[in-house]
C-alpha cells in the first residue's frame, strides 16, 4: 500500500461516489491529510459507516446522500461542501461503472445495446462527471482557483473486452471532456487533470475474482504482475490537486501498472 504523506489542512475537499472502492480509498488519504472532507454516495449505510469511522479518528468529514446524475442534488452537493467549509478547493468526480440494472453488460455487443442501456451508463459517467463540473467550476473561478480530477478507465484510452460500448464511449468522453474544460478554465486557474486506474484490487473486483488462481491470472497480465492498491489511485488524485501539479492541467495519468505502454 502507499505510503505517501500529503498535506491538505485548511483545505475542503469534494468526493462524489465516496462511500466504497477507489472513492472511499481517495476520502481515507483525504481526511488522513487534514483535508475538510464532504463525500457523497447513493450507498447511505456505507457512507454513514465510513463517516462515522473518521469522526471518531478526528477527521473533519460530512456524508451526504446524493445521486450524481440529478442536477438539483448535485448543486445542493456543492452548495453543501461550501457551507461546512466556505470553499471549494478541490473536487474529485469519481461516479462510474457499468448500469447493470439497465440491461448493460461487459460482455454486450453495440448492436444489442438497448437505449435504456446506454443512456444509463452514459449519464453514470459522463453526465455525472459534466454535472459535477458545471457546479465546481463556478465557485472555484470566483475564489481564484481550484483542482478537479475526474476518474475515468483504460477502457476510455483503449479496447478493453470487459467493458460495454457505452461504458468505452462514456470515459473517452470524461477524458476529451476534461481536456475541454482544463484549456477553458486554464486562465481562470482551475486546474482538471484525469486519473485512469487499471486493475485495482477494490472489494468489489476481489469478490469477482474469488479463487487465486484468477487473480494471479489476471495480475499476470499487466507488466508490473500485479493489481493496482486503491491508496495508489488515491495518491495519483491528491499529487494531481496538490501544490506539486500547479502547471499540470488536462493530463491524462494512468494508474495501471503499465498496461497504457503496452
Amino acid at each position: 500500500m502507499s505510503g505517501t504523506i500529503w498535506n491538505f489542512a485548511g483545505k475542503t475537499a469534494l468526493v462524489s461516489g465516496g462511500a466504497t472502492g477507489i472513492g472511499e480509498a481517495i476520502v481515507r488519504k483525504l481526511a488522513a491529510a487534514g483535508a475538510l472532507v464532504v463525500f457523497s454516495d447513493l450507498n447511505e449505510a456505507a457512507g454513514g459507516v465510513l463517516e462515522r469511522e473518521l469522526r471518531e479518528r478526528g477527521a473533519h468529514i460530512r456524508f451526504v446522500v446524493s445521486d450524481a446524475t440529478d442536477e438539483s442534488q448535485v448543486e445542493a452537493l456543492v452548495a453543501n461542501a461550501l457551507s461546512v467549509g466556505g470553499a471549494l478547493d478541490m473536487a474529485i468526480n469519481n461516479v462510474g461503472g457499468i448500469a447493470k440494472r439497465a440491461g448493460d453488460h461487459g460482455r454486450i455487443r453495440l448492436h444489442e445495446t438497448s437505449l435504456e442501456a446506454w443512456r444509463a451508463t452514459v449519464d453514470l459517467n459522463l453526465t455525472s462527471c459534466f454535472l459535477g463540473m458545471k457546479h465546481q467550476i463556478p465557485v472555484m473561478v470566483a475564489a481564484g482557483g481550484g483542482a478537479i480530477v475526474n476518474l475515468t478507465s483504460l477502457a476510455g484510452m483503449r479496447y478493453s473486452d470487459g467493458a460495454s460500448p457505452a461504458y468505452a464511449a462514456a470515459k473517452a468522453g470524461v477524458i476529451h471532456l476534461t481536456r475541454y474544460a482544463a484549456v477553458m478554465h486554464a486562465t481562470d486557474r482551475v486546474r482538471v487533470n484525469v486519473v485512469a486506474p487499471g486493475l485495482t484490487a477494490t472489494k468489489a473486483m476481489l469478490a469477482n475474482m474469488p479463487d487465486d488462481e484468477t487473480r494471479r491470472m489476471r495480475a499476470a497480465r499487466l507488466p508490473m504482475k500485479r493489481m493496482i492498491d486503491p491508496a495508489e489511485i488515491a495518491d495519483a488524485c491528491l499529487w494531481a490537486c496538490s501544490e506539486a501539479a500547479t502547471g499540470v492541467t488536462g493530463l491524462t495519468i494512468p494508474v495501471d501498472g503499465g498496461t497504457a505502454a503496452l
